[in-house]
């Protein structure tokens, strides 16, 4: 398959104190080509900061962008969480870098407001320049039964001219009293003219001895003829061990009696009965016989012998001709030991630095082949990376003080020391 798509490299950094050896997801690189050029390039990242003492409540969320030209990251957006007591977040603020005044300009708050940890109002607000404040956006209010499930919900959004909220879609929830699970949910939108709700849309789930749904149908009012037609419905087929192996989409047209168009999702699973791959169809009405399903996209996913998924596959773009894919996409999940005694440095590595020790703002170093390099200080904080070329790369390490770094490429770690 041509690897033309993009590469995600996920990099897990944990110190052995303080995250107690767990790999914790720091930093996401994200490269692509393009969509032509064989060779992927760094184009940008995504920097998670967490709550202070926790592997898993992120903080913030910083995007930058990759300058191939000058080696600099560029701020892009960056996301900021407040959390309540019951670790739920109660705030989100998102943000925009302004290049040309060099700060970060607000753009959208949500807010968030729990009874009893259930969440029961959602507020969306935006900056207004104009008035350097928060304005009113949208709103969603849910209800809960005695089992704590959601029997419905109201979504609304700002009126600025009547300077007020205005209802606009509905969900009510239907849960079987046995089971205790969800069979019907209605959705009804806000008539503005009469002022009431008009039915839009009825979502049934049948499940089968398993409890597992396998038919979940949804039907569309017709205003017309008073009653709910078919819209679509999807399959779905499970193994011996009621793990998902298909799931196909059917979409009904009620004029030609005919259905229009569909989708397929097929599943499988390694020997641990973990996912391994997925592959999504389409049906094409317009290709030759029997050949109507034709492929759209595949994941494969990869796994280290303790079950953690190390690797994730995407292919798209697929070609009747060549009878494949078109473009690869690969995210690799990885850890890095940050505080690696003498005895782990790698013995053959896949790059050497010089000099080391240095003295120098500037190293050198001789790349085996082309990857992204990450630099960590004794804390197991992320303080440079980039990429390297295949041969001599120069690496500016102006602004790290003396100290003891290491330096990694993803395949190998080594010392490196600032004198």
């Amino acid at each position: 398959m041509k690897k033309t798509f993009y590469i995600t490299t996920i990099l897990c950094l944990f110190a052995s104190v303080q995250l107690m050896g767990q790999c914790r997801l720091d930093t996401i690189l994200r490269l692509d080509n393009g969509g032509v050029s064989p060779n992927k390039t760094l184009k940008g990242r995504t920097i998670n900061a967490y709550k202070s003492g926790s592997n898993t409540i992120i903080e913030t969320e910083l995007s930058q962008t990759y300058n191939s030209l000058n080696g600099q990251w560029i701020n892009s957006t960056k996301t900021d969480y407040i959390y309540n007591a019951s670790n739920k977040v109660t705030q989100r603020v998102d943000q925009n870098w302004n290049i040309i005044a060099g700060t970060w300009g607000s753009t959208s708050k949500y807010e968030y407001a729990y009874l009893s940890d259930n969440l029961i109002l959602y507020s969306g607000f935006i900056w207004s320049l104009s008035s350097s404040s928060w304005t009113n956006s949208s709103q969603e209010s849910y209800t809960y039964n005695g089992d704590n499930q959601v029997t419905e919900s109201i979504l609304k959004f700002w009126n600025t001219g009547g300077n007020r909220f205005v209802n606009y879609q509905r969900k009510t929830f239907t849960y079987n009293s046995t089971t205790k699970l969800n069979m019907l949910i209605f959705e009804d939108i806000w008539n503005t003219s009469t002022t009431v709700w008009d039915k839009k849309y009825k979502t049934t789930t049948n499940r089968g001895f398993n409890l597992k749904p396998i038919t979940i149908r949804r039907d569309e009012w017709d205003v017309a003829s008073m009653a709910y037609y078919l819209d679509n419905t999807n399959y779905l087929k499970y193994n011996a061990n009621d793990s998902l192996i298909e799931e196909k989409s059917v979409a009904y047209n009620p004029v030609s009696s005919n259905y229009d168009s569909s989708f397929k999702t097929t599943y499988w699973y390694n020997t641990n009965k973990r996912l391994e791959g997925k592959e999504l169809y389409k049906y094409d009405l317009s290709s030759p016989a029997p050949s109507k399903w034709v492929p759209n996209k595949l994941e494969i996913f990869d796994y280290a012998t303790d079950g953690r998924e190390t690797a994730k596959n995407t292919y798209l773009q697929w070609d009747g001709g060549s009878k494949d894919y078109r473009y690869e996409g690969r995210e690799e999940y990885k850890c890095f030991q940050s505080s690696v005694s003498i005895d782990k440095v790698a013995i053959n590595p896949s790059f050497q630095i010089y000099p080391n020790p240095t003295n120098n703002e500037t190293v050198f170093i001789d790349a085996k082949e082309k990857s992204i390099f990450t630099i960590y200080n004794s804390l197991g904080k992320i303080v440079l990376d980039g990429q390297l070329d295949l041969g001599k790369n120069t690496v500016s390490l102006n602004g790290l003080v003396s100290g003891i770094y290491f330096l990694s490429d993803n395949n190998r770690t080594q010392k490196l020391i600032i004198q």
